[in-house]
């Protein structure tokens, strides 16, 4: 099967051959076996003349022009003082940008009207979200992390995401997002890129990037890769010091610049530069590849033939003050090739400074101008189609963002990543449940987790849980206890993404955790990050192992249902754990062989008309035709509603729940 995407994209070659290029098209075979060719295609958009820009060109002023070179950032959460610092930089510093963190949805969506409405040229909007607005703002739909995505086979479902995250950032009147990561991780110790990138091969990374990136764009959202020449390799955070990455320049050719070739040639909008000190691109002691020319001009836009808009990371992280001043490494940044200085210090300093240099003759003004055009031929694409569309009031924007679809998208995504790595009994799925005794042991996370109570939905299972807190006569009582099972589901949860930390789970519960599976028949479940597992002594001795990925209530509840064989698996290995288990590592099964427990949209429903079911048990235990009941709905084997209202009698000592067994005659009264 061969998938033909919207527009042209690009795929890089097995040979990096800049100037070679063929049309584009993505076999599904095994993620190894992609090849990938290239395709010109310049950002969308790039056009040879536009009076718009022409006339605002003759009408800005030198310092003007310099403003649309600076991003700077807005914190919606705190309040007035924030609103009126923005408000100053772009009135009296005309600044060309803003990125937004920390708030609530609906106070963006009022900011980027104000500002808008304040600034004499088009404010390009952005924002930070690797995975989603969520990234950054609160309430919104949170889609998995790249890693997560890395495992997913289906990659069509990584270009809907992408038109997804899209949508919800065209509501809030958003024009760019810093995202797709296109750092390959092939360091487990990274200690900033890690689960953000899709994984450790090459190839998955440009393809999943590319559609990520394209999905974005063909929805009028303009993407960032990031971050250039590649971070994934590092084991320093660039924003807390200088990494140093020490890889020889073929070895860059060959895995790091891969696919910034490739999306650039597939038409990605900017690319962002990272704080790093490339020394086989550039042998200048301490100095980032943001303030580079050999890395920013010279590589990036000359030989990559890179026409998008070039930005600097950060230029408040370590990686670059712990060098240079705000105001030189503003200078320096403009100087290497860079079009937007991300979240400068010292704006209106720099642009003072610079304008002298120019009248001083210390600058060429047509380099500010090329910066200049760039960035307004951009606004012309992202935001002058977005001034005409009327705003949605609050309460609609709420609904908007909150669409059920959004949330399918999620649970899609997650039922093709979760990868089932080893099964050596192939006891997934499990189908003789009257031969097993079962019990789940969770470490770490919530002690009444939708794991253990979606795998309670299949069989029997005593449950137990381990915060680390616990004395050693506990966790032996525990121990004990588990010898009168014949399997244990073993899980081990955390969200924590800092290697420093161990991902979030202690030494304690990692020596617990090889504690049971050197002396029980387990099948471990990690719902965290695949990397956290190589720690592990007796890894080797599960029955079986699935790596889940992240430890959302969506993920938990799926993850369970695919041991019993409601769901398939589909997922395989972004990343190595082992020499046993390699990336590409995944065991595909079967599903629909028992019931689902899914959302109402995923089984076909429409979710508004479900809230008469309420209306029809309350009416009901009003009229005294039963103290209480359980609704439970199902269509084509899918699990979509099932609630417990009331109590079990009149007196109203014991609520109905959604574990209470019925007997027959129960049934049939009510019936």
């Amino acid at each position: 099967m061969v998938i033909r995407l919207k527009k042209s994209v690009l795929i890089l070659g097995g040979a990096l051959l800049a100037g070679i290029f063929f049309q584009f098209s993505i076999e599904k075979r095994a993620v190894n076996e992609h090849h990938f060719v290239f395709r010109a295609a310049p950002p969308p958009f790039l056009n040879d003349s536009s009076a718009w820009v022409d006339t605002l060109m003759n009408h800005l002023s030198l310092e003007e022009k310099i403003g649309q070179m600076f991003m700077v950032a807005a914190y919606p959460s705190r309040g007035k003082d924030d609103k009126d610092r923005v408000t100053k930089l772009i009135k009296e510093d005309h600044v060309g940008g803003v990125i937004f963190f920390q708030g609530d949805p609906v106070d963006v969506a009022k900011l980027t009207k104000y500002y808008q409405s304040i600034s004499n040229v088009p404010l390009l909007f952005a924002i930070d979200g690797e995975w989603g607005a969520s990234m950054r703002l609160d309430s919104m739909t949170r889609y998995p992390r790249q890693m997560m995505l890395g495992a997913i086979s289906d990659d069509d479902l990584i270009y809907d995401m992408g038109q997804d995250i899209a949508r919800e950032l065209k509501t809030l009147g958003i024009h760019l997002n810093f995202a797709p990561v296109v750092d390959v991780n092939n360091n487990p110790d990274n200690p900033v890129i890690n689960s953000r990138s899709f994984g450790e091969m090459r190839n998955n990374v440009a393809r999943k990037a590319m559609l990520y990136m394209k999905g974005m764009q063909d929805a009028g959202i303009m993407a960032v890769a990031k971050h250039f020449p590649g971070h994934g390799d590092t084991d320093t955070d660039s924003h807390y010091g200088l990494p140093v990455v020490h890889q020889s320049r073929s070895r860059l050719d060959s895995i790091e610049l891969f696919p910034f070739r490739a999306l650039i040639s597939g038409g990605v909008s900017g690319v962002m530069v990272a704080h790093l000190n490339v020394l086989s691109l550039d042998t200048t002691p301490n100095l980032p590849a943001t303030l580079s020319p050999l890395i920013v001009d010279s590589l990036l836009q000359k030989q990559m033939k890179f026409k998008g808009l070039v930005f600097t990371d950060a230029m408040g992280m370590k990686g670059i003050t712990d060098v240079y001043k705000p105001e030189e490494a503003n200078i320096k940044a403009v100087e290497a090739g860079n079009d937007i200085l991300l979240m400068p210090e010292d704006e209106e300093e720099t642009i003072d400074d610079l304008a002298k240099m120019i009248k001083k003759g210390e600058m060429d003004e047509s380099e500010i101008d090329l910066h200049c055009r760039k960035i307004l031929q951009a606004k012309e694409w992202a935001v002058l189609p977005t001034l005409k569309n009327t705003k949605l009031p609050p309460a609609a924007l709420v609904d908007s963002l909150n669409s059920p679809y959004f949330d399918l998208m999620h649970r899609k995504l997650v039922e093709k990543a979760i990868t089932l790595v080893d099964d050596k009994k192939k006891l997934i799925p499990f189908l003789r449940l009257d031969t097993c005794r079962f019990a789940v042991v969770s470490l770490g996370g919530q002690p009444d987790n939708k794991y253990q109570r979606t795998l309670t939905r299949y069989a029997k299972m005593s449950r137990f849980y381990f915060s680390g807190q616990e004395t050693s006569d506990n966790i032996a009582d525990v121990l004990d206890s588990l010898r009168h099972f014949n399997l244990v589901f073993l899980s081990i949860h955390s969200d924590d993404i800092r290697v420093r930390r161990n991902f979030g789970v202690s030494d304690r519960l990692m020596e617990l955790a090889d504690a049971i599976l050197y002396n029980y028949p387990v099948v471990l479940n990690a719902f965290a990050n695949p990397y956290l597992l190589r720690h592990l002594n007796y890894l080797d001795r599960n029955l079986a192992l699935m790596v889940s990925y992240e430890d959302d209530s969506i993920t938990q509840s799926v993850s369970a249902q695919m041991l019993f064989g409601a769901f398939g698996t589909e997922g395989s290995l972004p990343v190595s754990i082992n020499d046993h288990y390699p990336a590409g590592t995944g065991v595909i099964t079967h599903g629909d062989l028992r019931l689902q427990y899914t959302s109402p949209l995923e089984a076909g429903m429409n979710a508004d008309m479900l809230g008469k079911i309420d209306s029809l048990a309350e009416d009901a235990i009003a009229q005294k035709a039963t103290p209480g009941c359980e609704i439970l709905v199902a269509r084509n084997g899918k699990v979509f509603w099932q609630k417990s209202y009331g109590y079990q009698d009149y007196r109203k000592t014991r609520p109905v729940k959604n574990t209470d067994l019925y007997d027959l005659a129960s049934v049939t009264k009510i019936t």
